[in-house]
């Protein structure tokens, strides 16, 4: 399971987010920058828990970092997005057949900004830590 697409994918279900966003919610920025505000989600680090084969309680630490014109407007985002997320505890994020992730909390673990000059953009950088548990049927 890919947590890091079912964040993205979550995010952009976000009616808040989704409104500010609308669908720029990325893995990575690549080729043209395509506009603002925007989103991009990364995998820091993932460590899998122990457990049997077909399950494990698992921590991922994702980073949203949100992009936009104005420190305000990427400060704002970055609240959303913590908001979203915030809403997403005890939660299952996405199947593949019978598989899932079920979030068993979320950490905010605080937004730090930053700038582009390249692209005229303020960004916030938000680290969250995401506690799941991964229930495999295979």
């Amino acid at each position: 399971m890919d947590i890091t697409a079912s964040v993205i994918s979550k995010l952009k279900a976000d009616t808040a987010v989704a409104a500010k966003v609308s669908t720029r919610v990325f893995r990575e920025l690549i080729g043209n920058f395509p506009g603002m505000p925007c989103i991009v989600v990364s995998k820091v680090d993932d460590v899998r828990g122990s457990g049997s084969s077909t399950g494990r309680y698992s921590k991922a630490r994702i980073q949203c970092s949100c992009y936009a014109s104005t420190d305000a407007a990427a400060d704002e985002l970055s609240e959303l997005v913590a908001d979203a997320l915030d809403r997403q505890r005890n939660t299952v994020f996405g199947t593949t057949s019978s598989d899932y992730v079920m979030v068993v909390g979320t950490e905010d673990g605080g937004a730090v900004s930053d700038s582009n000059p390249k692209i005229l953009a303020q960004i916030y950088h938000r680290d969250f830590l995401i506690e799941y548990n991964i229930k495999l049927t295979r």
